[in-house]
């Protein structure tokens, strides 16, 4: 599947992947939208999302940006 997804995007088509697989989407995708809670809270390309979130790999970012974006309860 993967390799029928890159031949596709070697072609200059428009595919839209939703994954929650980092890997994937930063193999994949040209351009990267990251959602927390319904909400886009990181868009760029791969490159752009690591350096605005200071992180080595996608997945990094995403716990990063979840982090950031989701205020845990108060527990009482």
């Amino acid at each position: 599947m993967t390799d029928f997804l890159k031949e596709l995007k070697n072609e200059g088509k428009t595919v839209i992947i939703s994954t929650h697989i980092m890997n994937v989407a930063s193999k994949l995708c040209n351009k990267i939208g990251i959602l927390i809670n319904g909400h886009i809270v990181a868009t760029g390309t791969n490159e752009e999302i690591l350096s605005s979130t200071d992180t080595q790999d996608l997945e990094d970012a995403f716990f990063k940006l979840y982090k950031d974006n989701v205020k845990e309860d108060a527990v009482c």
